[in-house]
């Protein structure tokens, strides 16, 4: 997305020391300071009063220089429907899993790293976490687990996994697109273990009947989530839990 030149004026005023990004010492104008905030909350920036600044999970100096010198930036929100799950709730998919170091786990939607972080604390025999979005290396780089890059989950077919726990985009239905890849990487008596839409319940389209019938099949157990479960990532989408046991 474009950015006007002069809110590229603002953003390349600001001053970076580590994870902090602190404004220009003027006072912005309202409209101003929104399309700013706009363009530092699309690359994980976060206010913090208390700091006196946008506080990010990461240095922000190359990506702030890339948006002077191109103009644009990319809502990471938007284009991958990043949105990540909250520590608490990664912790309790890993429960639902039951990782131990015999299993191997992957994590095919790995965003910043939430949920790998909790399946590592497991002690898995192995981990992989698969992110299409190139933008994440800075939060990736230094994950004691293996990180592939770059990679569309939904033409994945290296290996299959013992358990796979996972919070795929939901826009335009991918969460079921996305479950029904990863339980074809499933090994059988394997685990999967994905968030998803509590659409996936009640929509009325073909493809959604198909998918319902899918779950049945497979005596998936689904347990609907509040609607605030992911509120603190930026959205009130209401959520659910897939389980999925392979036989």
């Amino acid at each position: 997305m474009e950015i006007k030149r002069s809110i590229l004026d603002i953003i390349a005023s600001c001053e970076i020391h580590g994870n902090l990004l602190l404004l220009p010492p003027v006072e912005l104008n309202r409209t101003d300071y929104v399309a700013v905030n706009k363009v530092l909350e699309a690359l994980g920036g976060k206010w913090n009063r208390k700091a006196g600044g946008h506080v990010f999970d990461y240095d922000p100096s190359e990506k702030i220089e890339d948006i002077i010198l191109t103009g644009e930036y990319t809502d990471a929100k938007k284009d991958y429907q990043f949105f990540p799950t909250p520590p608490e709730l990664a912790e309790y998919l890993c429960d639902l899993a039951e990782i131990d170091e015999t299993t191997t786990v992957l994590e095919p939607s790995c965003g910043k790293g939430n949920i790998a972080d909790a399946v590592w604390k497991c002690n898995p025999a192995r981990l992989l976490g698969i992110e299409l979005n190139e933008d994440m290396k800075p939060l990736l780089a230094d994950k004691p687990y293996e990180i592939m890059l770059g990679q569309d989950f939904l033409t994945y077919s290296e290996e299959i996994w013992d358990r796979i726990v996972m919070n795929p985009p939901f826009s335009k239905c991918q969460d079921r697109t996305h479950i029904l890849k990863a339980y074809e990487r499933l090994a059988p008596g394997g685990i999967l273990v994905s968030v998803a839409s509590s659409s996936i319940l009640w929509r009325t389209d073909n493809r959604a009947e198909v998918f319902r019938d899918f779950l049945s099949g497979v005596h998936a157990s689904i347990e609907e989530l509040d609607e605030g479960a992911f509120k603190e990532s930026g959205t009130m989408v209401r959520p659910c839990i897939v389980k999925i046991r392979k036989v």
